[in-house]
């Protein structure tokens, strides 16, 4: 409800063929069969870092993050918490940023 509330829409059962790059940022998404969907505003991915870059087109990020993403270990199981924040008061440039743990 959240994402849809804020303008998004979940698309369930469309498998992702890549991750369609413009002007150094994800614009849209090709599904399975050709179909482009544009993004408005972001594109979204539940997939693994791994699966995720994957579907990126090749030079859309450094290699030296692909590098090091991929040889991130895969693990049996995990646990992620996703936290929304009202971001009023916080620096426009500030950094999205990920922690993995060991």
């Amino acid at each position: 409800r959240g994402l849809e509330k804020s303008g998004g829409k979940l698309k369930l059962r469309s498998h992702v063929e890549q991750v369609v790059v413009k002007g150094g940022r994800a614009a849209g998404v090709q599904l399975r069969g050709g179909k482009v969907i544009h993004a408005r505003t972001a594109v979204v991915s539940n997939a693994s870092v791994w699966d995720t870059l994957r579907m990126l087109p090749e030079g859309a990020v450094p290699e030296s993050y692909k590098k090091e993403s991929m040889s991130t270990p895969e693990c049996d199981s995990f646990f992620h918490l996703h936290l929304g924040i009202d971001a009023k008061g916080l620096p426009e440039d500030l950094d999205c940023h990920h922690v993995i743990v060991n």
